[in-house]
């Protein structure tokens, strides 16, 4: 159970935190308006419709605004605890700093476990939700809605296949204007496929071109040996399915929690699709969102010693000092990942370095008295 003085923090801290909270989620709202409200007006979309979709929209946010909102909370309302005094009567009244903080570090254990358990299956199907109301606006179209990608190319090395799609729709697992390069282990093109329009079938997983042209070349020469014209012609070594070249087709980082967990899981499993390079970038931005979640717990770990001191400090040098701390996690999170994607750290360690190194810096704040 709560004490007393637990109850008197966090009645202190929640009013900041949801001041906050609405504060940055307008502010990334209001930019996303400033972007797009005039193209949604411009369809002809009535603001009760527009006023739903970004309803929906606000979970997208959450794993952003969350952890900002939580760190300006804890200096705002420690802060005020500090500057009234009231941390130094806590104390003389034999309650140290730590216990009189213990409520905010649970709120912090908290929102970390509530972020990384929305970050899976919620996330995916909040997303879901969010284009299921895009079509049922009427206006967008399935290319506004994401639906279908465009200029789609993959070059897979491992199997030695260059992909070209001049369009894609990964829901239907249809493409257009395919050309499927094949190549032997030289690198020679040794057969390419030209197609008007390609059918995924899930349950023979295979490709299915239509109208096309079948061009085999020649391995000593490599020019073309024979050209043959079909109307249908089915690949029945290629494994490779429409959501699987709709997840390539996104950068690294641009990827979800939920995406990444698939393609790391596939790679673990022996598919070796990937690129050497692409691989390491997948497995860092799967560490990178694993973790992010726990940024709560860090904030609060760094804010503590901050906002309280253990003396009588200004409210600004304090402000100062966290921010300065978490400009350089961000720094340091910058340089990890440049080093991890260049090969030189490993994934886990480029991650997880600038969380161990921050964790360092601040632990001498946690000398002073209490």
């Amino acid at each position: 159970m709560f004490s007393i003085a637990d109850r008197h923090v966090l009645g202190r801290w929640w009013r900041y935190f949801l001041l906050c909270l609405a504060l940055t989620l307008g502010i990334l709202l209001l930019e996303n308006l400033y972007n797009h409200l005039h193209e949604l007006l411009r369809q002809g979309i009535s603001l009760t419709k527009i006023a739903c979709y970004y309803f929906l929209f606000c979970p997208q946010l959450f794993p952003l605004v969350v952890p900002v909102a939580f760190f300006l909370s804890l200096l705002l309302a420690l802060g005020e605890l500090d500057r009234h005094g009231e941390i130094i009567a806590f104390q003389a009244a034999g309650i140290p700093r730590i216990s009189l903080t213990r409520s905010l570090a649970a709120v912090g254990l908290l929102l970390s476990l509530l972020l990384s358990y929305f970050q899976d299956e919620p996330a995916v199907r909040a997303r879901k939700l969010l284009g299921d109301y895009q079509a049922q606006m009427g206006v967008f179209s399935a290319a506004l809605a994401g639906s279908i990608l465009h200029h789609v190319g993959w070059n897979d090395e491992p199997q030695g296949r260059l992909w070209y799609m001049r369009s894609l729709e990964p829901s239907k697992g249809i493409a257009t204007a395919v050309h499927l390069h094949e190549r032997d282990a030289g690198g020679h093109e040794w057969r390419r496929i030209s197609a008007a329009q390609a059918t995924f079938d899930l349950s023979t997983r295979r490709w299915i071109f239509s109208q096309g042209r079948l061009t085999i070349f020649d391995l000593q020469s490599h020019y073309p040996q024979s050209s043959i014209l079909f109307e249908r012609y089915e690949l029945e070594d290629l494994r490779c399915s429409p959501s699987l070249l709709a997840l390539h087709h996104k950068k690294p980082g641009e990827l979800t929690f939920h995406e990444l967990r698939t393609l790391v899981r596939q790679e673990r499993d022996g598919a070796g699709i990937f690129s050497e390079s692409r691989r390491r970038a997948q497995y860092l931005f799967y560490w990178n969102r694993l973790l992010e979640p726990w940024a709560c717990l860090l904030i609060f770990f760094i804010t503590l010693p901050c906002a309280t001191g253990g003396h009588r400090s200004d409210a600004m040098a304090s402000f100062g000092r966290a921010t300065g701390l978490l400009f350089a996690f961000y720094l340091l999170s910058h340089v990890c990942r440049a080093l991890g994607l260049h090969g030189t750290l490993g994934a886990p360690l480029a991650a997880l370095g600038p969380y161990l190194l921050l964790i360092l810096c601040a632990l001498p704040s946690y000398r002073s008295p209490s």
